[in-house]
């Protein structure tokens, strides 16, 4: 179980946008587990990261790591907060899927679908987190900015098809 207790990063600055120096220095394990799943989706080309004192020399993947601030409709206690996820680009629906099922097997504990906006999001908040803090281990938001929380990927993803294929026909 990853402790997140102490955490809440609450007073430091972000150092960028995105902040992934801070997601480094609190949860190298998200970095290193997020370049894990680059490697194993080949997109190398996307992201690489020599000098971890400063921020990634190429980034085409990461849109947000550690954040100091809400955005609009975002989560009150988000793991964000904690520096313990990440949001990614992720421009189709299937390229979501594939980045949420590569994150899930490789440590990470949860994934969030943005089928409108083009992000997946994963993070490694486990059961006693979700406990305290609220949210499920999978979730996709909607056209309107609303949240659908789902205990297991495959539902979110049958979830987040439906909703897609309903957009497309007009619905």
């Amino acid at each position: 179980m990853v402790n997140l207790e102490n955490l809440m990063l609450k007073g430091i600055k972000q150092k960028a946008d995105p902040d992934i120096l801070t997601v480094y220095e609190y949860h190298p394990e998200v970095i290193d587990g997020f370049i894990k799943v680059v490697n194993k989706l080949k997109l190398n080309n996307k992201f690489y990261w020599i000098d971890k004192t400063k921020q990634p020399e190429h980034n085409e993947l990461i849109t947000s790591g550690y954040r100091d601030y809400c955005p609009p409709n975002g989560a009150k206690n988000s793991p964000h907060f904690f520096a313990a996820a990440l949001d990614l680009v992720a421009p189709t629906l299937e390229d979501q899927i594939w980045f949420a099922i590569a994150a899930l097997s490789d440590g990470f504990r949860r994934a969030g679908l943005y089928p409108f906006s083009g992000i997946v999001h994963i993070d490694i908040c486990d059961y006693d987190w979700q406990k305290k803090y609220g949210g499920t281990p999978a979730w996709v938001m909607d056209r309107n900015g609303k949240y659908h929380g789902f205990q297991t990927l495959y539902e979110a993803t049958e979830y987040a098809k439906k909703i897609v294929d309903l957009s497309e026909k007009g619905g």
